[in-house]
């Protein structure tokens, strides 16, 4: 992952819940409780980050498993924030689908 695509996900992991991965490529930054029970519910494999303001999940940084899970994506891999509201789902793109491959 490149710098600047690292960068952004950090930044999103500061208001992170959860995180998950579908053990492919879609990988999921949940922003509330809602998004992280709907991702349990499809099955995907994630962890909690840890309430301690740092981002960290078991006190360790919760961008090392996300970087994991990146480099052993597919190539049509992505990161998305995800929260749900009211029982909408909204998404926004953190890294889009071969966006880190085209980054200087």
């Amino acid at each position: 992952m490149k710098n600047k695509s690292k960068t952004l996900a950090e930044n999103a992991l500061k208001n992170a819940v959860s995180i998950s991965w579908c053990g492919c490529h879609k990988i999921y930054i949940a922003l509330n409780q809602e998004a992280h029970d709907q991702q349990v519910r499809y099955g995907y494999h994630g962890f909690k980050i840890d309430p301690d303001g740092l981002g960290n999940i078991s006190g360790n940084p919760a961008i090392d498993v996300l970087l994991d899970w990146y480099e052993n994506s597919c190539g049509l891999r992505f990161i998305n924030s995800i929260e749900v509201k009211n029982g909408t789902t909204k998404f926004t793109t953190i890294i889009g689908q071969f966006e880190d491959e085209n980054e200087e």
